[in-house]
């Protein structure tokens, strides 16, 4: 970064001045605030600042305010050029004001089109431009050229099939993906330079940490974003299979996970192991790659050898048949044919002897393949495995410019799987670990003249080493945000990628988005595309095949002859090894076309007047009728037994019965039969009946019948079966079980109901509201006191529960001693209690009651006791007592003498 400083130390601020699109300058901008200039690393930067209309509010209007509009641009001195973007001009204050917001000059390039491109081309040729990629681009943008280019990134084809993007899409995206490399856009001379992945970050002796320059760091870890298994494609039919040490598309990378903090201590090892054990097999599998790409190079000349001593050994041939046909010895032309006969036979050696070689070193690395695989028990237990697939985030990379053709021999295969695995390799390399982004915002080392040294070398894509709480890391300058007016609004954003998340145009990082939703549309394309190869019937592949292979025939056989007389005109073949035709031949008169495989005593088909039971007529008769179409006003297909007639009156199928089968099921439709309609399931290579109709309306089938509604207007009977859970037999229904039942002699078994004959018993408990008729006292338990509304009641005794009622009456009658007793004592709550006794009555010392003149223990009382008689005390007559009463005011003490309450203190 360039930074100048005055005599005193002092930051000098840079020069920013309006200009036109062809960058002549017009006005100075040195009254603009608050700036805020965002410099981005492979992304469009971005300047944005306010301009007053005057100076204070005054009458005197600032030349520049009227020309500063969209699509003039900025200089920045120093920083480069930015084109205005957008204008808004705020008049909510003292004076109009206008905000303007600024993109990096190369965003012009954003509102440049490709409207189509495709090929396979180089990135540049410095001595031969016309026709590569950046050329082409340049064309649309000619106010630009191209700058520096790696070295390493003009020696490399791509393929493209680019439609509607941009020309900074195109460059940024598409051709960075597929050249490896970053874009760096000189907006000062508008020049265009292509970096290498590997040189797109410069080092220096710059350290950031809390003790220098930073004020505070904010780290954003991306975690989300981790791929450990990539399935990697290229273009056409490529994949990376017959490179990858594995045997599979797909490649992995758990070097992030790989330790005790997420996986187990044997896991871990696994691991270690695993990779020890790709190290080790990388490069033998290396190295037979080579020697089998060297193998294939062998065989291409052989096979071109062989070609050509064919190509030769035809000429010859071409030679006898017209000393055939002019009756000249053939001696010496039989003695060439068996001489080059030989040298094909020795060749055709040569060529198997190097098809066992290829064939050995691809056994040697399918035997890697099994070695190295995650199935082989050796380097994974089924338990560590399902722990590792805990740890398999698996993405898609597809990278189309690496295309294989069908023109394309199988060392030019083997060349473009290698280039697609590097290139995967070193994506999954990137995307296997966390990105994470750190902010800094520090001190404004560039506007203090003793870090000069550190300005010197600060520029975006510089390498940095910082202090964090979590150690000491390298990492990425890709953002600086910086103020001219404030020199404190200082930040400076660092990465382990080469892009940023928030840059405009682009995506997450260096390689975009790993998986697009244009993946599935690029991988489905080749079948949307080929449907010849993909979606064909058995019939037309038949069809297209059979007249592709005649017509290879008619144009490359040699011995083809056509002979024409006044019969019409044949065509054979001659075969060489026994100086014979060929019996398959074809014969053409006036009328038909007849093809023969017998010499013509038969022919086996004939198109055009043939003879039929009506006369002749036009038409075709073949053992074999194949076609996409048969149109006609009616169509007929008979044998001796049966015939098939489509006309306008539909379809008929006369004296035949109709079958439609598969492996395991067959229909067949058969008006001659008893059953007219059968389904047959094969078991055990036997067709059964499973469903069959006959021609008086009877279904018969062995499964089950399943449906939504039904109506029957006859008769519905079955002797088993099931409704819902209850199972149907000879007797009626009952639970699978058999302890439930109802059956058709009136018998019932239902829970704790049963009724045989005319008498029936319930052995549980009934609830009702009301029961009529005899119910034995037995069988009644209980019962709710409030449900007994008339008549007596009459028993031994009353338990439990509360009696109560307006004006009840408790009367004991007849012989015996009425007897009042609790377990816990009788209580009087409230009101009075008069007792009126006619007898000698007992009441137990244990009971605690007031009531018939007596206190036998303690007593509580809430209201008024009134005793008017004497009566028997713990069964003495005239003994003294006294007895506790817990009253609301507190104990009191009753003293009774001869029954009689004496005292109350």
């Amino acid at each position: 970064m360039i930074k100048t400083f005055d005599y005193f130390g002092n930051p000098e601020e840079p020069s920013i001045v309006l200009c036109n699109p062809d960058k002549t300058e017009l006005f100075s901008l040195g009254l603009m605030y608050d700036t805020k200039l965002n410099l981005r690393y492979n992304a469009i930067g971005d300047f944005s600042f306010s301009f007053p209309k005057s100076i204070d509010g005054g009458e005197t209007i600032l030349n520049a305010y009227q020309h500063i509009k969209n699509k003039k641009l900025i200089h920045v001195e120093n920083y480069g050029y930015y084109i205005v973007d957008d204008v808004q001009e705020d008049m909510d204050g003292s004076q109009p004001i206008k905000k303007i917001t600024c993109k990096s000059l190369e965003y012009e390039l954003v509102s440049k089109r490709v409207s189509a491109y495709g090929g396979t081309v180089k990135l540049y040729d410095i001595l031969n431009p016309e026709g590569t990629l950046l050329y082409d681009m340049l064309q649309l943008a000619p106010n630009w050229t191209v700058g520096s280019i790696d070295t390493s990134l003009l020696i490399k084809y791509r393929t493209f099939n680019i439609s509607d993007s941009t020309v900074y899409n195109v460059l940024t995206s598409d051709v960075a993906n597929a050249f490896e490399c970053i874009f760096v856009f000189d907006t000062v001379l508008r020049k265009v330079s292509a970096v290498a992945y590997e040189n797109a970050t410069t080092n220096t002796d710059i350290f950031l940490s809390f003790d220098n320059l930073i004020d505070n760091a904010k780290v954003s870890e991306k975690t989300d974003e981790i791929t450990t298994c990539l399935s990697v494609y290229g273009g056409g039919v490529l994949n990376i299979r017959g490179v990858n040490p594995l045997g599979t598309d797909k490649i992995y990378d758990f070097s992030y996970y790989s330790n005790t903090e997420w996986m187990s201590a044997g896991l871990v090892l696994a691991l270690q192991n695993w990779n020890t054990l790709l190290d080790v097999q990388q490069p033998i599998y290396a190295d037979n790659l080579t020697l089998l790409k060297t193998y294939n190079q062998e065989m291409i000349v052989l096979r071109s050898t062989l070609t050509q001593l064919n190509s030769d050994y035809l000429s010859l041939e071409g030679v006898k048949k017209l000393r055939v046909q002019t009756g000249t010895s053939l001696t010496s032309i039989n003695a060439e044919l068996n001489s080059k006969q030989l040298e094909i036979n020795a060749q055709q050696v040569l060529i198997n002897n190097k098809q066992f070689q290829i064939d050995s070193i691809t056994l040697i690395l399918q035997e890697i393949n099994d070695l190295v695989s995650f199935e082989n028990t050796s380097n994974f237990t089924s338990p560590q495995l399902l722990e590792l697939n805990n740890f398999i985030y698996e993405n898609t990379y597809k990278n189309e410019n690496i295309i294989q053709t069908d023109s394309m021999t199988t060392v030019e295969i083997q060349d473009a799987q290698q280039d697609l695995y590097d290139q995967a390799q070193v994506v999954l390399s990137r995307i296997s670990q966390p990105r994470y982004e750190i902010e800094f915002e520090a001190i404004n080392y560039t506007e203090l003249s003793e870090f000069d040294v550190f300005t010197e070398q600060t520029e975006l894509g510089m390498v940095v080493s910082a202090d964090l709480d979590a150690g000491i890391i390298e990492t990425v300058l890709l953002e600086m945000s910086l103020s001219f007016d404030n020199p404190e609004d200082f930040s400076m954003t660092f990465s382990n990628r080469l892009r940023l998340d928030n840059g405009n145009f682009t995506y997450s990082d260096l390689f975009g988005s790993v998986v697009k939703t244009g993946s599935a549309v690029s991988f489905d394309s080749l079948k949307w595309s080929n449907w010849e190869n993909n979606y064909k019937d058995d019939v037309t592949t038949f069809i297209t095949s059979a007249l592709d292979t005649t017509t290879n025939n008619l144009i490359n056989n040699s011995n083809q002859e056509i002979l024409i007389n006044q019969n019409g005109l044949r065509g054979r073949t001659l075969n060489p090894s026994t100086n014979q035709y060929d019996p398959t031949q074809v014969w053409l008169t006036s009328s038909v076309l007849a093809f023969t495989d017998d010499s013509f005593k038969t022919s086996k088909l004939a198109l055009g007047s043939v003879s039929t039971p009506a006369g002749n007529k036009f038409g075709l008769v073949a053992e074999i009728l194949v076609g996409n179409m048969i149109a006609g006003n009616t169509l007929t297909i008979s044998n001796s037994g049966n015939n098939f007639i489509l006309d306008a009156n539909g379809a008929t199928l006369n004296n035949a019965k109709f079958n439609i089968q598969t492996t395991n099921t067959k229909i067949t439709i058969d008006p001659t039969a008893t059953r007219n309609f059968v389904i047959q399931k094969n078991e055990g290579g036997t067709f059964v009946d499973k469903f069959w109709v006959d021609n008086a309306g009877n279904v018969n089938f062995s499964g089950n019948l399943t449906g939504a509604t039904g109506t029957f207007s006859g008769t519905l009977s079955a002797s088993v079966g099931n409704i819902g859970t209850l199972v149907i037999d000879s007797q009626g229904l009952k639970t699978p079980d058999g302890v439930n039942y109802l059956r058709g002699n009136g018998d019932l078994k239902w829970g704790g109901l049963s009724i045989s004959g005319g008498s029936a018993t319930f052995t549980g408990n009934v609830y009702a509201d009301k029961l009529v008729g005899a119910v034995s006292y037995s069988q009644l338990t209980d019962i709710p006191a409030n449900k007994i509304t008339s008549g007596n009641m009459s028993g031994d005794r009353l338990y439990g529960g509360t009696w109560s009622g307006s004006g009840m009456a408790l009367r004991m009658t007849g012989t015996g001693v009425p007897t009042l007793t609790g377990t816990s004592g009788l209580i009087l709550e409230g009101g009075s209690l008069g007792i009126s006794l006619s007898g000698t009555q007992i009441v137990q010392s244990s009971t605690y009651i007031a009531g018939y003149g007596v206190v036998t223990s303690s007593l509580s009382v809430g209201g008024t006791l009134y005793i008017n008689s004497s009566v028997n005390v713990s069964g003495s007559n005239g003994v003294t007592v006294s007895r506790q009463v817990d009253t609301p005011s507190g104990i009191k003490v009753l003293t009774f003498r001869n029954g009689i309450c004496i005292g109350f203190a």
